[in-house]
């Protein structure tokens, strides 16, 4: 699972154009989260979060990470996420980092598998990004949440649609043959 952030124009309304700022990066933006399947499909996502909001913030309050624990109450599979996301409550993550001083072997193996992991995420975004170039082009203030949410939804099916029939994606060709069709039972969960 990872952020995403979509530039979004200047609104005139302070309180508008306050809650799309984002300090870190000194623009406006709209806030997405996406959790890719080893097939490479997204199997939860949010969007439309403001670009104020933390992406740990948008997975709570979109609620992702409601979906994260019933998938691992379910089967016990975990999601990997990058430092960016809360692990205080949440045992159906497991966070990449650093080694920290008092961990176990087994922990400090766990971390840096993550690490080399989530770059299976970065991979999903580079894929969205990539076959939807309009998306570095900024998103109109003027169109309403409603508007922006459909075109947001329409590329994330448009991306599962050609994921599927295609084929052709990073996440699908480094991990899933190894999983083989293992997990269709947890994409069934997200539907």
């Amino acid at each position: 699972m990872d952020g995403l952030k979509i530039p979004i124009q200047r609104s005139g309304d302070e309180l508008t154009q306050n809650a799309y700022y984002n300090g870190w990066l000194h623009a406006h933006f709209v806030g997405c989260m996406m959790a890719f399947a080893p097939s490479g499909i997204i199997v939860a996502c949010m969007f439309i979060a403001p670009g104020s909001w933390h992406n740990s913030f948008i997975a709570q309050n979109g609620g992702l990470y409601d979906q994260l624990k019933v998938v691992f109450n379910t089967t016990g599979g975990k999601g990997v996420v990058d430092s960016a996301f809360s692990k205080k409550h949440c045992p159906f993550l497991i966070k990449s980092s650093n080694h920290k001083p008092g961990e176990t072997a087994l922990e400090t193996m766990i971390c840096r598998q993550a690490t080399s992991f989530h770059q299976s995420a970065k991979w999903g975004m580079r894929a969205v990004e990539g076959s939807f170039p309009r998306l570095k082009d900024k998103l109109l203030i003027l169109d309403t949440i409603e508007d922006r949410k459909n075109y947001l939804h329409a590329i994330t099916m448009l991306h599962n649609f050609h994921t599927h029939q295609v084929g052709l994606n990073q996440l699908s060709s480094t991990y899933y043959p190894v999983f083989d069709n293992v997990g269709d039972d947890v994409l069934d969960m997200f539907a």
